[in-house]
């Protein structure tokens, strides 16, 4: 074992290492008072440039919504779909090897690919380590991601003066924020007409079943794709679909240049981090489709966690989410057409201006400041009822997405 950490000041990458085989990873790539936070995923082997992309998106989405947390990501080696004991083995394994960086507060993980937050809870107390009363115990960051996927795809169609309940859409990824988000497209009238998972990709012109596949989905059996729904094929396939809005809501980087000719959406919506390479989105920003930063799109796993974290009830979390970011989203549109400004640089810009914003007044707080300080700390031991903050925290959270452009 051995916790390595880059000379330089960030990004900072700590491994935990078997044989020579690095078995666990941790990508910090901002702090705020020391401390940084991002998803756990387990995935079959950890690749550092993803991590990369990913920590830095995770700073640009705090930035955005406003959230005074460094931006992290961390990788276990394991199976993600995995039992859920060796699925917790192996987040026991990474946290004993990287102890340290979690114990002093450095990395805090949550929920991503193949992880959920009880089974995060339950890994790091196998390893010895234990979290604060509140910490941990089970959010619906998935559904809260979905949410705000719909609000920035009906504000795009909007802003781009299409129908919204007539259009047509994609989904690649069926799980954690893809199937719900379906549902929700589903309920809106949007025809869902092909959807994929790792095994394949199920494809209906007339539509799907939406329903049908999340009862398969949700008494988790792996293959939630029937043949008798529609016709079966190659996962990639969803590229080449004619339809109004593309969801990659699976691993990162599974658009790349290679696939950019075959594109037909019109609209290209990232429910998961980093789902198009660089590359490929200014190639598809050449021809013409329209792409909306991952970081922007699928901020609500990130707001609506921390909502429910702090007793807010799902439905009120669920409307603030799309009503909020939603709004934050045409904004951004708007401005990006009015000034001519990429959408995602944009983006970037305005969440870094807040991320600094918020690191200065963190780390050099007034009276006020530290008072919400020792509030917030209080609550996470369990001191502080949880009605009370759950009275106050919209409002709050209102503010902080409304900052300064």
């Amino acid at each position: 074992m051995r916790g390595q950490e880059q000379r330089e000041a960030f990004p900072r990458i700590y491994r935990f290492e078997r044989g020579g085989e690095t078995v666990g990873c941790i990508v910090v790539d901002s702090t705020i008072r020391g401390r940084a936070g991002g998803g756990l995923r387990i995935v079959p082997e950890v690749r550092v440039d993803h991590l990369l992309r990913a920590a830095r998106a995770k700073t640009l989405k705090y930035g955005l919504v406003g959230l005074s947390q460094g931006g992290a990501k961390a990788a276990a080696v394991g199976d993600p779909e995995g039992s859920a004991a060796g699925r917790v083995e192996a987040v026991a394994r990474f946290a004993r090897g990287l102890r340290r960086v979690i114990v002093e507060g450095a990395f805090s993980p949550a929920a991503d690919m193949g992880t959920d937050e009880v089974l995060i809870r339950t890994g790091l107390e196998r390893a010895g380590i234990r979290r604060r009363h509140r910490e941990l115990r089970g959010v619906e960051s998935g559904l809260y991601t979905a949410h705000s996927v719909l609000a920035c795809a009906r504000r795009a169609a909007f802003h781009l003066g299409l129908d919204w309940p007539t259009c047509t859409a994609a989904v690649e990824g069926f799980g954690k924020v893809g199937a719900n988000l379906a549902d929700l497209l589903r309920k809106e009238g949007v025809r869902v007409i092909a959807v994929s998972t790792r095994r394949g990709a199920l494809v209906n012109p007339s539509g799907l079943e939406v329903d049908h596949l999340l009862q398969r989905y949700r008494l988790g059996g792996k293959d939630v794709l029937p043949g008798d729904e529609g016709m079966l094929r190659a996962p990639g396939s969803l590229w080449t679909l004619p339809v109004d809005f593309l969801f990659p809501c699976a691993d990162a980087e599974t658009l790349r240049e290679g696939h950019t000719a075959e594109v037909r959406a019109r609209v290209i919506c990232p429910g998961a981090n980093n789902a198009l390479t660089p590359g490929a989105e200014a190639a598809l920003l050449g021809r013409g489709v329209f792409c909306l930063p991952g970081f922007l799109v699928n901020a609500g796993g990130v707001i609506g966690g921390t909502m429910e974290y702090a007793g807010v009830a799902g439905s009120r979390v669920s409307a603030f989410v799309e009503r909020n970011l939603g709004a934050v989203a045409a904004n951004l549109m708007e401005a990006s057409a009015a000034r001519g400004v990429p959408l995602r640089e944009l983006a970037a810009d305005l969440a870094l201006r807040r991320f600094s914003r918020m690191k200065r007044a963190c780390e050099h707080p007034r009276p006020l400041g530290r008072g919400f300080r020792a509030a917030v700390e209080v609550y996470r031991r369990g001191l502080l009822p949880r009605p009370l903050v759950a009275l106050i925290a919209p409002a709050w959270f209102r503010h902080r997405l409304r900052g300064r452009w």
